[in-house]
């Protein structure tokens, strides 16, 4: 029974709250309730700043080191079916593949593929791999589809200050590490903020909330990559 009473005690010790303690709680508390009816999201990004001790006003734009590198990225590849031409032969339903192009079968190839679209009402192409929605003029083809290709990109490394912490419980993979709203690679924006016990903070957030919560906005360019650490030695 003793030992019961000891810990009991001292729960109630090291639950006693500072001044200034009980007004960050007060402070956020009330922040919660102004985001009251908002969006899941506004909730869920107020109740991780609430964990980390922290609010809006203290989350800044951690320092950013830019290099441009070579990276694989998402761009436009030449379509594997008509090899950029939109116009192919069909025979039965299924594509002829058409020939290497400036060689004495492709003239004659191209001629022909272009009859036949023409024939099925199809004057803009008629490839089935590569073809896209056109507001006002339907599907067409554009002689190329989404795919890989190695590009010189720029690079972002945030320089998060010594001994960050990044605990938030939506730490890793690519949501954002406010709201755990997914989003791309690209989108992130690094943030970090120095609660009123000193210990300091890190996430990588949307660029949403980033602006939403946060009043952080960052101008990048436009295929811009953002990482997670600091940049490579040379």
């Amino acid at each position: 029974m003793s030992l019961v009473c000891r810990l009991h005690v001292k729960r109630d010790v090291s639950s006693k709250k500072t001044p200034a303690t009980a007004q960050l709680d007060q402070d956020i508390d009330q922040a919660l309730l102004d985001a009251k009816g908002a969006s899941r999201h506004s909730a869920k990004a107020l109740t991780t700043l609430r964990r980390m001790r922290t609010t809006p006003s203290q989350w800044q734009l951690t320092p950013i080191e830019w290099v441009e590198e070579e990276r694989e990225v998402q761009g436009l590849v030449r379509c594997p079916t008509c090899h950029g031409r939109k116009f192919v032969r069909t025979e039965r339903g299924e594509v002829i593949p058409p020939p290497l192009v400036n060689t004495p079968e492709s003239f004659g190839y191209d001629q022909e593929a272009r009859r036949e679209a023409h024939r099925a009402n199809k004057p803009h192409g008629n490839c089935p791999t590569c073809t896209k929605q056109m507001r006002g003029w339907g599907m067409v083809p554009q002689g190329k589809i989404k795919g890989t290709v190695r590009a010189r990109v720029m690079v972002g490394y945030p320089q998060f200050p010594p001994a960050t912490q990044f605990d938030s419980q939506y730490r890793g993979g690519h949501s954002c590490e406010l709201c755990n709203k997914w989003i791309v690679k690209s989108g992130r924006v690094p943030v970090h903020a120095t609660g009123d016990d000193g210990t300091t903070h890190g996430m990588l957030v949307g660029e949403d909330c980033a602006r939403k919560f946060l009043n952080v906005k960052l101008k990048r360019a436009k295929d811009a990559i953002m990482e997670s650490g600091n940049a490579p030695d040379d």
